[in-house]
């Protein structure tokens, strides 16, 4: 594993260990002998749990300097246009009409779980040029935020 990676990873789950525990907010989960190149650093918002919206604890969260963003494409791939709008091939309805009975739909609801995570999740950068320190600083600023949200309620 190259060494930038290694350090990535290093430093993931470091965030992680340093975020767990947090009330409505979930970091991602390592098993053991799987590697992880933290290209983004996944946080899971449940509303319910937190006592914000996702957006309100991004907006939040940024506001404590530390940049996290939404879901690095928003929602399912089925949902763009391309496919719940069968417009891959101009209107040749090709590929989601050959070898079936009926044509695939593609529509909000198909897979509600897929959406509702899209919707939960906030995603944090860590580069290979972070240190500890860095990560300590946002697990600091990321857990105050998800503790201020949950004394509230």
């Amino acid at each position: 594993m190259p060494t930038a990676t290694r350090h990535r990873q290093r430093l993931g789950d470091l965030l992680t260990e340093l975020l767990t525990g947090l009330p409505g907010v979930y970091p991602p989960e390592r098993p053991e002998n799987v590697e992880h190149s933290y290209w983004s650093f996944p946080l899971r918002v449940v509303e319910e749990e937190l006592g914000a919206t996702p957006d309100e604890f991004g907006q939040a969260v940024n506001a404590e300097g530390i940049p996290l963003a939404g879901a690095w494409i928003g929602q399912p791939l089925y949902m763009f246009d391309a496919l719940a709008k069968r417009v891959a091939f101009g209107t040749s309805d090709h590929p989601f009409d050959i070898g079936r009975e009926a044509p695939v739909e593609y529509h909000e609801g198909l897979c509600p779980t897929a959406e509702l995570g899209m919707k939960q999740l906030r995603t944090l950068t860590i580069n290979e040029r972070f240190t500890e320190e860095d990560i300590r600083d946002c697990a600091t600023a990321i857990r105050k935020v998800a503790e201020a949200f949950a004394a509230r309620r």
